[in-house]
């Protein structure tokens, strides 16, 4: 990955890396680890669990099977199956404002920062957001309103050529990706129930401002992952699960409040919010200060999480396994358990079974 960073700096003040080749990454990984099955072509209909076992109804090419686990992760996107047989929904609102979205590769000087227009010339009454992400790719966001928009109608007149040479101008280019949207801030009321638990987009659905959808998946795993691993190895008792819920929810929460405030400055959904906006960005060219109200966007940022809520010793120290209490700022020191080597230790993660 080639990317342009400013002399003074040793990285670019940010990078963007498109979902699609992260999830490429992602795959590969999955592919290359022997200690994963990865089922393609199958589709799950049915989970049920009881105080011992997960079980998953799931139709196949072959036909239907089940599968039995000690625990299930629903990653199964918004509409998710897990979600659904856990018996609750989401919570939230949608916006009735679709959004046309494409990559494409342009060699042309890269900007230092990201753009984003206000009811420019090529797009009145609306907004375009222009983001410079690595090897030359430029990732060009439109509103273009609240009716449905035919992509392959955009491509096969033009108008996908008019909106790119409206931004980029006149050097040649390649189509990447193109793609329309419509947002929603929804979340679950909870990631867990039992041996169930919900990651990513079937646990909270943002608008895409802060580039908080895929990375706070990404945490959801990363915060869940190291408690199943300790659990499944016998490191620790299996109440440090709770930890999940208690820490990822609130994330979840906040997130949507953060993504929900920008999405309604970037596209006001009522006539009153329309107004404020606008009176914000006219004050913002004469008064200075005013410009910490353009809400453009938090990018996404690491979660901080509270001190241990316990009632006496904490989930760890009860097995007399571990010394790190569940919430310290250094819980990765529950990776290790009493007397234990990190030699020991890694032969004894690479013994789970996934």
């Amino acid at each position: 990955m080639h990317f342009t960073a400013d002399p003074e700096e040793r990285f670019p003040a940010f990078v963007n890396y498109a979902q699609r080749d992260t999830e490429v990454l992602l795959v590969e990984r999955l592919r290359a680890e022997s200690r994963i099955t990865l089922l393609v072509e199958h589709r799950l209909t049915a989970v049920e669990q009881d105080h011992d076992l997960v079980r998953a109804q799931v139709e196949s090419p072959a036909g239907p099977l089940q599968v039995e686990a000690a625990y299930v992760v629903g990653c199964d996107g918004a509409g998710s199956t897990v979600r659904s047989h856990l018996g609750f929904g989401f919570e939230g609102r949608s916006y009735d404002i679709r959004f046309l979205l494409c990559d494409v590769r342009a060699h042309k000087p890269a900007i230092a920062e990201r753009r984003l227009h206000f009811d420019p010339p090529f797009n009145r009454g609306r907004t375009v957001l222009v983001h410079p992400a690595p090897d030359s790719v430029w990732h060009i966001d439109w509103q273009v309103g609240s009716d449905p928009i035919d992509v392959a109608e955009e491509r096969a007149s033009g108008r996908v050529d008019e909106r790119v040479r409206a931004v980029l101008g006149d050097p040649p280019y390649d189509l990447l990706w193109l793609t329309t949207y419509s947002f929603r801030s929804l979340k679950a009321p909870r990631m867990r129930i039992g041996r169930a638990f919900l990651a990513g987009d079937a646990a909270h659905v943002y608008s895409p401002y802060g580039a908080r959808g895929l990375n706070s998946g990404l945490a959801d795993a990363d915060n869940l992952a190291w408690r199943l691993a300790l659990v499944l190895t016998g490191a620790v008792e299996p109440t440090v699960l709770g930890g999940y819920d208690r820490e990822r929810e609130p994330t979840a929460r906040d997130n949507l409040a953060i993504t929900d405030t920008t999405a309604r400055f970037m596209a006001p959904p009522s006539r009153r919010l329309r107004w404020r906006r606008d009176a914000v960005l006219a004050a913002s060219r004469l008064v200075p200060s005013v410009r910490r109200l353009v809400n453009s966007g938090r990018f996404y940022e690491p979660a901080r999480y509270g001190p241990a809520r316990t009632d006496g010793p904490c989930e760890s120290e009860r097995s007399s396994r571990t010394i790190c209490p569940r919430g310290c700022p250094h819980r990765l020191v529950l990776y290790c358990a009493r007397n234990e080597s990190a030699q020991d230790l890694r032969a004894r993660l690479a013994g789970v079974s996934t």
